[in-house]
């Protein structure tokens, strides 16, 4: 305070003088001028054309959960070694077409290794999403909202209602989607950097999808979005692929005998596999995808982006498509499962 009084003596002064204040002591007000008006402006938050800010509940998603994230990448790792060895000291011979040209038969034990890891984070995320879709969702979801909205909405908060709003399904913080999209962002990350290493698992289509993949999850993790819909398209959607990844496991290590328990199980595994396919990333996802196209326009129309989310809309925008785009993906991919049924049903 000091500083700022007698700054303002001596530019008084030297405007009397007619003197350009350029000497030790002006060039210290200069800089304390400067700095003041730099944490004003920084101070200042981002505002929309309604002139209010409503901002996430919480802080940066990163910064909560980077720990979670890096012991997390660790423990997998470590899986990945331990099943790589044990599997390694067993010689299981891989199928066929899972070896070189030049090699009768061969051993891959990091295929096994790759399926453990997987089995454990579609057990973690499917069992997960289906747990809060079902069950434990928190449907009175902790949307930010001003006094009037909350009292307006009052009414909508029951037990019947998920999150009663549009906004609060796009920009609510639910703690399980937060949970979740820690692990999302995991596996796929990990899931990237290992399949490089593995020729079955590198073509530039998956690679591309673990990087999208695990983007869209760090962002709705970091900036609070989409998170209703991060539990189905996240977790639930991926219940299906718990029984996938056993399935997954027969094509690299077939059994030797058709009448075994291994054959029985992979055959009830692929029985699970299809309905819940059909369950929830055809009917389910489509089913979901609407009410998020509809709130995604809601939002829009009312301008309530530029008011919970200043200069986010294009994230919703991509989200949108995608989940379209990945309905279109699950109904190419039925026909394909059907095909091979009607295959295995005429044999």
């Amino acid at each position: 305070r000091n500083s700022i009084i007698s700054c303002a003596f001596e530019f008084s002064s030297r405007r009397r003088t007619s003197v350009v204040p350029f000497g030790p002591r002006s060039l210290h007000c200069i800089t304390l001028y400067h700095t003041m008006t730099s944490r004003n402006t920084a101070a200042k938050p981002a505002v929309s054309s309604s002139g209010t800010v409503i901002p996430p509940t919480t802080s940066s998603g990163w910064n909560r959960r980077k720990y979670q994230i890096y012991t997390a990448w660790i423990f997998l790792t470590i899986v990945y070694v331990v099943v790589y060895k044990y599997v390694e000291g067993l010689n299981w011979t891989v199928a066929p077409q899972f070896c070189s040209s030049s090699e009768e038969e061969c051993h891959r034990p990091e295929l096994a290794a790759f399926q453990a890891v997987s089995c454990i984070m579609m057990y973690y995320m499917g069992l997960f999403g289906i747990q809060s879709w079902h069950f434990t969702l928190a449907a009175l979801g902790q949307v930010p909202s001003s006094d009037n909205e909350k009292k307006k909405n009052n009414h909508h908060h029951n037990h019947n209602n998920r999150m009663a709003t549009p906004e609060q399904r796009i920009f609510g913080f639910l703690p399980q989607a937060d949970e979740l999209l820690v692990g999302i962002f995991v596996y796929q990350t990990w899931d990237f950097v290992i399949s490089i290493t593995i020729p079955e698992h590198s073509s530039l289509i998956f690679l591309a999808h673990h990087a999208f993949s695990g983007f869209m999850a760090w962002y709705s993790l970091e900036y609070q979005v989409v998170h209703y819909y991060a539990i189905y398209f996240g977790g639930v959607s991926e219940f299906s692929s718990i029984f996938l990844v056993v399935v997954d496991l027969d094509v690299y290590f077939p059994p030797s005998d058709p009448q075994s328990a291994y054959a029985t199980f992979i055959f009830g595994c692929q029985v699970l596999f299809l309905l819940t396919f059909i369950i929830y990333r055809v009917v389910g996802w489509w089913y979901v995808a609407s009410q998020l196209w509809k709130d995604a326009a809601y939002v829009t129309r009312h301008k309530l982006i530029d008011q919970y989310r200043p200069g986010k809309g294009y994230f919703i925008f991509i989200f949108t498509t995608l989940s379209v785009l990945m309905g279109l993906l699950q109904l190419y991919w039925l026909g394909q499962i059907l095909q091979k049924v009607s295959e295995i049903v005429s044999n």
